[in-house]
């Protein structure tokens, strides 16, 4: 008796052709299912092979496309200034704080008018009251030249005090980049101070107060008031403070006098 088994088809491996005189009528259906499906298979992959030669020209136009778009690309993102990515970085985290801004108001209190009211309760004490300026990338600077007119009767426009600050900052640069981001070429920093609408920030307050020769004081909500340029004999610029004010959160006002 033959082992068992022996001449079984394994599987994957292709049946033989039947005899000339074979009667295929008498084929098991699950062979001739099997017989059928592997000319299928056999068939399709022709079809694919010859499509494949068809489409491989095609295939290699498209990838040096795309290889060509790739390193066009990097070119572009090479062309980006780091003062540009910079502002890009300052967008997208504005707009995140923006989000949880009107999350936390949609769902808690009005931490605008609680700002205001705790800078207000802080201000009446000193003669003093908000006086808005708009909220345009320029409230630093719309904020100061407010109070250079009311204090020191002296009008500065925003593009005359943003290139006095710009120049500050070169020209006493050991001073500043200390405090700046390092990666940052100092001219460029400059640049944006001086030709944008970047908003400024304590190290710009500074640079102001120095090239004023005054002395600015900014008034918020959550701590004492804090003074750049320190001297009593320096004429002082009033300005506040605030992180709700607007929906991208943080801006300038001037601290102005109460009217007599």
């Amino acid at each position: 008796m033959g082992k068992k088994g022996k001449g079984k088809k394994k599987r994957g491996e292709p049946l033989p052709p039947p005899p000339d005189d074979f009667d295929d009528d008498f084929i098991p259906a699950s062979v001739r299912e099997e017989m059928e499906r592997e000319e299928a298979e056999a068939a399709a992959a022709a079809a694919a092979a010859a499509a494949g030669d068809g489409d491989t020209a095609d295939k290699e136009k498209d990838s040096g496309a795309a290889s060509n778009a790739a390193q066009e690309g990097a070119k572009e993102r090479k062309k980006k200034s780091k003062a540009q990515l910079r502002r890009e970085k300052r967008e997208r985290e504005e707009a995140a704080r923006e989000a949880e801004i009107r999350k936390a108001r949609e769902n808690g209190p009005n931490h605008r008018l609680d700002e205001i009211l705790a800078i207000q309760a802080k201000l009446t004490p000193l003669g003093r009251t908000i006086h808005q300026v708009a909220a345009d990338g320029n409230c630093l600077y719309s904020a100061v030249s407010d109070q250079l007119e009311r204090v020191l009767q002296k009008k500065l426009s925003v593009k005359e005090l943003r290139k006095l600050c710009a120049d500050r900052i070169r020209q006493h640069s050991d001073d500043y980049q200390p405090f700046m981001d390092p990666s940052e070429p100092l001219e460029e920093y400059c640049k944006c101070v001086e030709t944008t609408t970047e908003w400024g920030g304590d190290l710009e307050i500074r640079a102001l107060a120095e090239a004023l020769d005054a002395s600015i004081v900014v008034h918020s909500a959550s701590a004492p008031a804090l003074a750049f340029g320190t001297s009593d004999h320096l004429p002082q610029l009033n300005v506040t403070y605030h992180k709700s004010y607007y929906a991208l959160g943080a801006h300038y006002n001037s601290a102005a006098e109460l009217p007599p």
